[in-house]
């Protein structure tokens, strides 16, 4: 019988009222704790297909939308989207992007549910500079990492092949595509990869986890906010679905989320 995993507790916070620098201070000193470090790597590697962790957020927006194709840009860990997706849309191909090494291959050894490929997804084709969590320091790969995160010993400078959105859907000549990003801050980057794409329609949905804030502690220096994304979008008539939770999934993160802190959440787009 599997063990259930204990809900997920609320992040320590720093004191209430306390100046930025003393926020900062807090947040450097829980990114850097050696027991959290190796919490979060215990994550990656327990997870299981039977968790579904996004089942929710993927029946809702295929309820809302009717898509023939699932692009997966960092699907991270093993139980995640694709899963979901595969057991609600079995019809459905699916296209899983991962460019942090530990974590594709835990994907490649637990039958990811469709075809993965350890590479990011950008802004162009080629190669794009960034840092490479590894053993010992974080878990993922983030584009642009900050210097403050390499002194840190947080991430390896690295760079990882990359394509765009428009490359990937040209090659496999896809169309009514969805998208579903979860990379650390870096989702303009995406979505100006997609510019031929978005206005023809061949996408017709995005599900994309936001950031209300800057990273105010520079752990990270690649992190767009969701206003500059809504933005962006709004320029190819893709805005956030009226029907969709994401006000509420912002409040629950928000009460998790340090004092403080880049409180992030999920938004689902659709063209109006």
């Amino acid at each position: 019988m599997t063990k259930e995993k204990p809900p997920p507790q609320p992040a320590p916070r720093p004191p209430n009222g306390a100046p930025e620098e003393q926020i900062r201070d807090f947040k450097i000193k829980q990114a850097t704790d050696p027991d959290n470090l190796k919490a979060g790597w215990e994550d990656v590697r327990t997870r299981s297909a039977s968790d579904l962790t996004h089942h929710q957020c993927c029946e809702e927006f295929c309820n809302a939308l009717k898509f023939d194709a699932f692009i997966d840009v960092g699907p991270g860990y093993v139980g995640s989207e694709a899963w979901s997706i595969n057991q609600l849309k079995p019809e459905c191909p699916i296209y899983g992007f991962e460019p942090q090494t530990e974590r594709f291959n835990l994907l490649k050894e637990n039958a990811y549910p469709g075809r993965l490929e350890n590479i990011a997804i950008s802004d162009h084709n080629g190669f794009l500079e960034g840092g490479m969590g590894f053993p010992g320091g974080f878990t993922d790969f983030v584009a642009n990492v900050s210097g403050l995160s390499l002194e840190l010993g947080l991430y390896k400078p690295t760079s990882v092949p990359t394509k765009t959105l428009d490359t990937v859907i040209a090659e496999e000549n896809l169309e009514n595509v969805f998208v579903w990003a979860d990379i650390e801050g870096a989702e303009l980057l995406l979505i100006k990869g997609a510019p031929r794409s978005l206005k023809s329609g061949k996408i017709i949905g995005l599900w994309l986890e936001l950031n209300s804030k800057l990273d105010s502690a520079g752990l990270q220096s690649n992190f767009c906010t969701a206003d500059e994304v809504i933005r962006f979008l709004s320029y190819v008539n893709f805005h956030p679905h009226r029907g969709a939770p994401w006000e509420r999934i912002r409040q629950e993160r928000a009460e998790l989320a340090p004092e403080g802190d880049g409180q992030h959440y999920d938004c689902l787009f659709v063209r109006y």
